[in-house]
């Protein structure tokens, strides 16, 4: 059942992430801020979840579907309920081993940051506070340009970088400020945590990875509107890329990937105004396709996820479990409704069978939309049954203890009454 879920998760989560890339192309050919997008698509890819997955656990309702009404005769002649489930011992398993699993990379994650937080804090006791170009900053021996501190952010610089060219550094410097005052570390930090708590969604680390981008470009696109020439402050990214490395979690801002940095510089390029619009319309009406696709796509029925359907018992079992399975207690009929039988075949005089197949839920209904009829021998007798199915009551059937859904197959059969026998006393003769 996890296993399933989380593919649905992975997909719905994938056609949202599609959507922040769509509108991403149309904000961009406007050089509009692209972040909102992607922090959008995280907070609902990470929101959907918990939500489906208390969709997915909410008990199905056993109401019945519509009053019934007993026919006087005696109709229904049901053989024992055939139960089958797919409820099985490797299933249990691998639920188990997938949580175990999820909980061990999320712990390990977040401990992966915890100790790299401690490591720079530690290392951070050795640097040295000065001004440079009229910025306030922290001098490190290898570490920066970057953002340093949760609480108390300062703009962190390596000692190399004071012998760079004064334009450079002053454009370097601008570009952390204004990380600083969009608070952008923290966003990201928070958005690391919250993707870490879903670490099997590939989806989720890929949006990480974009919104991570789509600050350094909303951070650009400031540093831009604020005066500094574009050729200019390619070239200090370009500058500054080239002598810092990759350093995990704190990998400076300036030191992105070489295709980040090629995606950047050309974000910096004019713009051709006349055919921006014909594409930004395209852009836009994928993604409200893509969000339509994911708001509608139907959850995996946990009738197919639990169970395995089955024609009849002589046809194939598969991997299912008969009622004479080692530790499954079948479900047993506690209520059944007597199906009310149709007044023209009655009438006529016509005998019939049905051959129904259904889900018995944990509650000890009949799910309304698991109910099927297999075999029939006239149309009129199928919607009798359905109603009967739906309001009577079972024992559930239960596998190691648990209450579990099971699939059962019932064969009811309509016979009319025997015509009565009358007997007439009359005097004798003499």
């Amino acid at each position: 059942m996890i296993a399933a879920w989380m593919l649905y998760t992975i997909a719905v989560s994938g056609a949202l992430a599609l959507a922040a890339l769509a509108v991403e192309r149309a904000l961009t050919l406007y050089r509009q801020p692209v972040r909102l997008a992607w922090l959008a698509a995280l907070l609902a890819g990470l929101s959907f979840p918990p939500l489906s997955l208390l969709g997915w656990l909410a008990p199905r309702s056993g109401n019945s579907l519509g009053s019934l009404v007993a026919a006087s005769l005696p109709p229904l002649l049901a053989s024992p309920v055939h139960a089958y489930t797919r409820v099985e011992p490797w299933a249990g398993a691998l639920d188990a081993a997938l949580l175990g699993a999820w909980v061990t990379a999320t712990a390990v994650i977040l401990a992966s940051l915890a100790a790299t937080f401690r490591r720079l804090r530690r290392e951070g006791t050795g640097w040295t506070r000065e001004e440079l170009d009229g910025f306030p900053v922290l001098v490190s021996l290898d570490l920066g340009p970057a953002l340093f501190g949760l609480l108390s952010t300062s703009i962190v610089v390596p000692r190399w970088f004071r012998d760079l060219p004064a334009e450079t550094r002053k454009l370097a410097l601008l570009h952390e400020r204004e990380h600083l005052r969009a608070g952008d570390i923290r966003l990201l930090v928070f958005c690391l945590v919250a993707v870490a708590l879903v670490p099997w969604n590939p989806v989720m680390w890929w949006v990480l990875r974009r919104l991570r981008a789509a600050v350094e470009m909303d951070c650009d696109y400031r540093v831009l509107v604020g005066g500094a020439n574009p050729k200019a402050y390619a070239g200090a990214l370009l500058e500054v890329s080239e002598r810092t490395g990759p350093l995990g979690l704190a990998r400076p801002a300036l030191a992105e990937p070489k295709s980040l940095l090629s995606r950047r510089i050309t974000a910096m390029l004019p713009l051709h105004k006349s055919t921006r619009w014909p594409w930004a319309a395209v852009y836009g009406l994928a993604a409200l396709a893509l969000l339509a696709l994911a708001c509608e796509a139907p959850p995996p029925d946990r009738a197919a996820a639990d169970l395995t359907g089955v024609p009849t018992p002589a046809a194939a079992l598969g991997n299912a479990y008969p009622e004479n399975t080692p530790g499954l207690e079948p479900p047993e009929r506690v209520s059944f409704p007597l199906p009310a039988y149709p007044k023209l075949l009655l009438e006529a005089g016509v005998e019939g069978r049905v051959l129904s197949r259904f889900v018995v839920g944990p509650d000890g209904r009949a799910e309304p939309g698991s109910i099927e009829i297999l075999e029939t021998s006239h149309g009129a007798f199928e919607t009798p049954v359905r109603n009967a199915i739906a309001g009577a009551v079972f024992r559930p059937g239960r596998l190691a203890g648990k209450a579990v859904r099971v699939q059962v197959q019932m064969p009811i059969r309509f016979v009319l009454p025997k015509p009565s026998v009358r007997m007439e006393l009359r005097p004798s003769r003499r």
